[in-house]
């Protein structure tokens, strides 16, 4: 009969006990250990030291967070709780102020954001120009007559502020419709979908370049700053990545980077 070794499986509950404490935003993961829910959060960071831009960047980048977050957890889920976004807002803000010369490298040198979704509080909707309502949108008015697009109009708080007609791929129509709040666009995007006249609606696309993601654990927040380069439009020849875990009472700890070297 085969031999264990004895020092195995005290060292195997270890690192199952590690790899169940963490939840990785724009990964995989179910188990959510930092709290929120239940109002566990991040102490305020002073964002007044923040200029106006950039508070409204980073305000951006957690609602952008929030959305993957919630959309991993159930995507069914339209609503994004504002207590998430507060949350991510602030673990954003205490690296953005933080002395570590590295998180200046990823909040100034390389200016890092998250990139998807684009736009999360906006849609795409892609419509036959043949529907009857469609007059509606090409005369800028949000209201389309149509009862049951309306009803999901209303739900969301939708405002039409782009509308045009694909000349080369009749009879497309492309709308923009944003929102006052955020939103979880995928799953609103399906409820669109099943309405006549309306072939497909959700964020818009980007795919290369930087990004955030975020990792919770049982007592602190782990964000992981992604900066690619080198012709990203066609996938981005390098990459490299930063690790900060930001703790309840504030404190940021730089966790290590890896990559490709930087340009």
């Amino acid at each position: 009969m085969k031999q264990f070794d004895v020092h195995f499986f005290p060292v195997l509950l270890i690192l199952l006990i590690i790899a169940s404490s963490c939840t990785v935003v724009g990964d995989s993961g179910t188990a959510d250990r930092f709290d929120w829910q239940n109002g566990e959060s991040i102490v305020p960071a002073n964002d007044e030291l923040l200029s106006s831009e950039q508070r409204q960047l980073y305000r951006k980048d957690a609602e952008k967070l929030a959305v993957r977050h919630i959309n991993e957890l159930d995507s069914t889920q339209t609503e994004i709780p504002q207590k998430l976004v507060d949350l991510l807002y602030k673990g954003l803000v205490h690296i953005a102020l933080s002395n570590d010369p590295k998180a200046k490298d990823v909040t100034e040198t390389y200016n890092v954001h998250a990139r998807m979704p684009v736009s999360p509080r906006e849609i795409i909707v892609e419509a036959d120009t043949t529907a009857e309502w469609i007059s509606a949108w090409r005369n800028e008015i949000t209201k389309t007559g149509n009862k049951e697009l309306d009803t999901l109009i209303e739900q969301f708080n939708f405002t039409l502020v782009e509308y045009r007609e694909l000349k080369h791929v009749l009879p497309t129509a492309m709308a923009t419709l944003r929102s006052d709040q955020v939103i979880n666009g995928y799953a609103v995007g399906r409820l669109f979908e099943r309405l006549e006249d309306i072939e497909s609606a959700g964020y818009d696309y980007v795919t290369d370049g930087s990004d955030i993601r975020v990792i919770f654990f049982e007592n602190h927040l782990q964000y992981i700053y992604e900066y690619g380069f080198g012709d990203c439009p066609s996938g981005c020849i390098g990459n490299h990545r930063w690790k900060f875990n930001v703790y309840k009472d504030g404190d940021v700890v730089f966790a290590g980077e890896e990559g490709d070297p930087l340009p």
